[in-house]
């Protein structure tokens, strides 16, 4: 996460992320788009 420009202090250094999966062989662990991922389905 030092890279990363969505990194957010007090979650991101705390808590590992699920991995979700980006299609065409591509996954993530990133909090964020497991938060737009959590809106997209409700």
């Amino acid at each position: 996460h030092p890279r990363c420009p969505l990194f957010e202090e007090g979650l991101c250094e705390v808590s590992v992320p699920p991995l979700a999966d980006m299609g065409e062989g591509t996954r993530v662990a990133c909090h964020v788009v497991a938060r737009e991922r959590a809106k997209e389905a409700a």
